[in-house]
């Protein structure tokens, strides 16, 4: 993805705080920069990949940004250079502090409850997303006993890594029938092209031993239970009128996960409509 200017101004905010960076605080990735950005790095090496001075000057000032919130505070998981989701978590933190002074609170951990939820069919028992049900029924999360593999029914791009491919999507074993006729469904529904065309094949991760982005809990994919999709396009915070899986023409997406009772926090609650989750929202 091509980086954003207030992304570079934070990282050019983030050096000049830590007395390795003298230039405007612009947006704009000059030498000055990239210079500043490897000497921090330099300085950190130990956090990092071995190989991490040999990534473009862009993977290095995410890695930057990345390490910059961890130090924070802020889970903005792995310094890997690569834009995931955590990581444009830690970048929401940063813009809030840059324009507040303060670091916002974990606003996830106060959610308001789903609004559909009742309406909705749940042919497999999926329990209610708290964290007493979700272990009875699911286990402790970050198990990776509990993990199978499926196969997806067409190819997956990995949306942070688009040079990145898989065939197999990881997780719980208690998911994986019902994950297995949501794809096929989809696959029939759509056919190789459209998938292209809606970016449905815009992989953004299933099982990740994380807490819930903005919160303090963990999140469904902890558990294997939830799988994201083109996550660009589809941001945490984004509602109907940004979030591309919106529009009607993911309606029939959409009902092939609600068929197996699947939730989606988009079309319940208006944000995160990248995700699909096997646990029902509060009521």
């Amino acid at each position: 993805m091509a980086l954003r200017k207030t992304a570079i101004r934070l990282v050019q905010g983030e050096l000049q705080e830590r007395d390795l960076y003298n230039g405007e605080i612009d947006g704009i990735k000059g030498p000055k920069t990239d210079e500043a950005v490897f000497e921090g790095l330099r300085s950190n090496a130990g956090a990092l990949p071995s190989d991490w001075h040999q990534w473009s000057t862009n993977r290095q000032l995410v890695a930057f940004l990345q390490f910059a919130a961890n130090k924070r505070g802020i889970d903005a998981g792995p310094v890997d250079g690569l834009w995931g989701q955590r990581t444009e978590h830690g970048y929401d933190a940063l813009l809030e502090r840059a324009r507040t002074g303060i670091l916002p609170g974990p606003w996830r951990d106060d959610e308001a409850p789903g609004t559909s939820g009742l309406s909705l069919p749940n042919p497999n028992d999926w329990p209610v997303q708290t964290p007493t049900a979700l272990r009875d029924f699911y286990g402790e999360p970050c198990d990776e006993s509990k993990l199978v593999q499926v196969r997806s029914p067409w190819r997956l791009t990995i949306a942070y890594n688009t040079a990145q491919h898989t065939d197999v999507i990881t997780c719980h074993k208690k998911v994986a029938d019902s994950l297995e006729r949501v794809l096929g469904t989809v696959r029939n529904v759509y056919g190789e092209a459209d998938i292209r065309r809606l970016n449905l094949h815009l992989y953004g991760g299933s099982y990740n031993c994380r807490n819930m982005r903005g919160g303090a809990r963990y999140s469904t994919h902890a558990y294997g239970i939830a799988l994201d999709w083109d996550p660009d396009h589809n941001r945490l915070r984004w509602g109907r009128d940004k979030a591309r899986f919106a529009r009607p023409e993911y309606g029939p997406w959409w009902e092939a996960w609600e068929k197996e009772g699947w939730r989606s926090l988009g079309r319940e609650k208006n944000y995160d409509w990248m995700h699909a989750q096997a646990a029902l929202l509060p009521s």
